[in-house]
C-alpha cells in the first residue's frame, strides 16, 4: 500500500500537460528575464488504477513550505535554480492517507542550465537532458507569473495502469 501511495505521488508530481486558453497579456522573453522567487507550489489530483485485476482510486495534495528558492530566466535562454523548498503531500488510496514532507531543489521540468522560450503564452523548456516540457502561463504581471499545469495521462508503470487527472500551480514573483 506503501508503494502504491508513494508510486501515485511520484507520478502526478512529474507528469504534465495542458493548453493555454486564458486571456492574459502577450509575454515575451524579455518580459520574464531576470530572477523570480517561488512563492507558491500545489499540486491537487486524482487516479484511478488496476493492479493485479484489482481497481482502486485515490487523490493527492501537495503544497510548498519554507520557500528560499528562485528561478533566473538569463537573457541567453538558460535557467537556474538557486535554493530549496518544502513539498508537505498527502496522498490517499483507498482510505489510507499517508503524508511526506521532502526538501526539493527542482521542479520538474526545471533544472539548472535548461534551455527555455516562451511562445504564445507558453513557456517552453528544454532540460539538459533533452526532455521537452510545455507550461502555460495562466496569469501574468509585471511582478508575478503563475504556471498551470493540467495533467490528463493514462500510464503503465510497474505493472499498474493509471488514470493520472489533477491540476499543479507554481507562483513566481520578482
Amino acid at each position: 500500500m506503501k508503494k502504491l501511495l508513494f508510486l501515485f505521488s511520484l507520478i502526478l508530481t512529474l507528469v504534465s500537460c495542458s493548453k493555454n486558453d486564458s486571456n492574459i497579456p502577450t509575454v515575451t522573453n524579455n518580459d520574464v528575464v531576470g530572477t523570480w522567487n517561488l512563492t507558491d507550489f500545489k499540486i491537487e489530483g486524482t487516479t484511478k488504477g488496476t493492479y493485479k485485476g484489482q481497481n482502486f482510486s485515490g487523490n493527492v495534495k501537495s503544497h510548498g513550505e519554507n520557500y528560499n528558492f528562485a528561478f533566473t530566466f538569463n537573457q541567453n535562454n538558460s535557467l537556474s535554480l538557486k535554493g530549496l523548498f518544502t513539498i508537505v503531500t498527502t496522498s490517499t488510496i483507498l482510505g489510507v492517507s499517508q503524508t511526506n514532507k521532502s526538501d526539493a531543489k527542482v521542479i520538474d521540468g526545471f533544472d539548472n542550465n535548461a534551455k527555455w522560450n516562451i511562445e504564445n503564452n507558453i513557456l517552453k523548456l528544454t532540460t539538459s537532458g533533452g526532455e521537452s516540457f510545455e507550461i502555460p502561463i495562466d496569469d501574468f504581471q509585471k511582478d508575478k507569473i503563475v504556471l498551470k499545469y493540467v495533467v490528463n495521462e493514462k500510464k503503465t508503470i510497474n505493472g499498474i495502469d493509471l488514470q493520472i487527472n489533477g491540476i499543479q500551480y507554481i507562483v513566481l514573483e520578482k
